[in-house]
């Protein structure tokens, strides 16, 4: 048995790289129970105390023609407006477009001057600027920033960039330095389009609005209390001229620099579609020629399957049927791995085990489920890890298998090819086909989970092992384990997993732990905005004393949602208490 690290930092992709995403959905009244359009929205980042998000709700008192803001939904704290809601009116959601936005440039450096690089075969002056950084207990550190016209060089002060070998898409001269493109570094206008989607009354005033979100792209959902409902990709996207920025360019060849940026009107939208829905949940949502010029790193689409088919199968829907779609645990590989699996001659009776409890779950009332409480899905997961270890032995320490959907599609492939020389092992004499490695990995699975959780197979819990990890931003990682029982926050009743619609995403290459979940869950029916569900894990309060600071976590892991309420009368009727803050005279 291979042993596998638990927990192990630094091991892996980076981590916005790991499968991270968003769901969100927009139904038109022909689909749903109040015959007015619903929203859903529940994007995926990293678990944290205290929670990413703040629910509130923005109420111009009185509202006129000078103070015209009524909102409500969730905001980034330090960050004013609302990010993600609605206004009466209209309501928004967004999902990570996937657009690839930063490209790395090799320079070849004048040998004998470090401020200039060669462009087209002419040396360019570099730009500099410095900083200073003030350290407590210590000197200031002052820093130099070299720029070329493309962006900063961050070879020197970003160790992943500071070896790069040969061999690649690029000869690397000597000397060189490495600078960054990226959109992010220009002033953006981000704010100016929640105040205009804050603001907007109808489809047209929206996507206006969107326009002007540049940073970050995003797909938007949108519906309103009219009855529409649409989709619209948005960000600056650059117009690349040679190359399709997966690999760092030769800086020297002025044909690799950006063009400008694909204009707005040539991004993907879609306004009241003949389908009556709108599904976004990171795959591609464009035709080929349209998503080549966005980026080329998309999910798979395992989720958005998913939530196409539940919504299928269960219209018309209300919030709580839009609300229990996002808590679906399906894993869309058991369906092809188990039955693979369950194929193969036991040999020995822990596979024996193994298989009877895979098959038995595959054969109940809720197949490929992975319910926190489920002994099954724990012993999936584990096979599912261990597999993905064995086979895809020949990646480099840093790029292991980390089980998001492209690992998914790849398996399923695989399995089709018991001979695939991927199925052999490194630094082994015989040569393993697909069958013996299924075996090991469902032996060491076994002998793994025995080891976490005790030898009884039927008392395993996939909640036991993958638990959600909200660590406070802060001081979560202080390495002083009071300070960190104070401050940080688990659950043992974590269910879900990766490319999974509730997206508890773990890294199989590191362990079990969540590593991104569902940041926040909402679901708007425009035909009456008091209706409106909602949840954020894992509390609302900062304060780590604060009852409010964590009570959000226990109904948030369950699947529960609660009112966002919008009438002001409700909201006070629904209050447990009230703080009043008033400028000083």
């Amino acid at each position: 048995m291979k042993a596998l690290p638990l927990g192990a930092e630094g091991v892996g992709l980076p981590r916005d790289n790991r499968g991270r995403g968003s769901n969100s959905w927009v139904l038109s009244g022909r689909h749903t129970l109040s015959g007015a359009p619903l929203l859903a929205n529940d994007p995926h980042l990293g678990g944290q105390t205290p929670s990413i998000w703040y629910r509130v709700g923005l109420h111009c008192q009185p509202l006129n023609a000078s103070c015209p803001l009524e909102a409500t939904g969730f905001s980034l704290p330090g960050t004013p407006l609302i990010t993600i809601g609605h206004n009466g009116f209209l309501a928004w959601g967004f999902t990570n477009l996937g657009g690839d936005v930063s490209d790395l440039f090799i320079e070849r450096i004048h040998p004998e001057d470090p401020l200039l690089y060669e462009v087209d075969g002419k040396w360019q002056p570099m730009s500099t600027r410095t900083e200073v950084i003030e350290v407590a207990g210590a000197d200031p550190v002052e820093i130099t920033i070299r720029e070329t016209h493309r962006g900063p060089v961050i070879s020197g002060i970003y160790e992943p960039v500071d070896e790069l070998g040969g061999g690649g898409a690029v000869d690397v001269p000597d000397p060189h330095a490495v600078s960054l493109a990226w959109t992010a570094l220009r002033t953006t206008r981000n704010l100016d389009a929640v105040l205009g989607m804050l603001l907007a009354r109808g489809w047209e005033e929206f996507r206006s609005a969107a326009a002007l979100f540049d940073m970050a792209p995003q797909n938007m959902v949108y519906a309103d209390a009219d009855g529409n409902i649409g989709y619209q990709a948005t960000g600056l996207i650059p117009i690349r001229g040679a190359g399709d920025g997966r690999y760092p360019a030769p800086g020297w060849e002025s044909q690799y620099d950006w063009q400008g940026f694909w204009p707005f009107e040539t991004l993907p939208w879609s306004f009241n579609p003949p389908s009556g829905m709108v599904v976004a949940a990171n795959q591609p949502l464009a035709r080929p020629d349209l998503v080549r010029h966005i980026g080329s790193d998309f999910d798979y689409g395992y989720r958005a399957r998913r939530i196409h088919e539940l919504l299928a199968g269960f219209l018309p829907l209300g919030t709580a049927g839009m609300s229990a779609i996002m808590f679906d645990h399906q894993d869309p590989s058991a369906a092809f791995l188990v039955p693979a699996l369950a194929a193969l001659p036991a040999g020995s009776e822990t596979v024996a085990v193994m298989q009877e409890l895979l098959t038995g779950w595959m054969r109940g009332e809720r197949p490929g489920q992975m319910d926190s409480d489920g002994a099954a899905a724990a012993a999936y997961a584990a096979t599912w890890r261990h597999l993905l270890a064995i086979t895809f032995d020949e990646l480099p320490e840093g790029h292991e298998a980390h089980g998001g959907s492209r690992f998914v599609e790849v398996v399923k492939t695989l399995l089709e090819s018991p001979e695939d020389p991927w199925w052999d092992r490194a630094g082994t004499e015989r040569q393993e086909t697909r069958d013996l490695v299924l075996h090991e990995a469902l032996e060491d699975a076994h002998t793994e989970l025995v080891e976490l959780m005790g030898d009884d197979p039927h008392r395993w819990r996939w909640g036991d092992i993958h638990t959600g990890v909200f660590n406070n931003a802060s001081l979560g990682e202080s390495g002083v384990s009071l300070i960190e029982s104070v401050f940080n926050r688990r659950s043992n009743d974590i269910s879900g997993g990766s490319s999974i619609v509730n997206a508890t995403q773990w890294i199989a290459s590191e362990g079990y732990e969540t590593d991104g979940v569902p940041s926040f869950r909402m679901v708007v029916d425009l035909g009456d905005p008091d209706a409106t569900l909602a949840i954020h894990a894992p509390g609302q309060s900062g304060h780590a004393y604060h009852p409010h600071y964590d009570d959000l976590l226990e109904p948030w892991a369950a699947g529960e949602m609660q009112p966002l309420p919008w009438d002001r009368d409700t909201v006070e009727s629904l209050a447990e208490s009230t703080l009043v803050l008033r400028p000083a005279p």
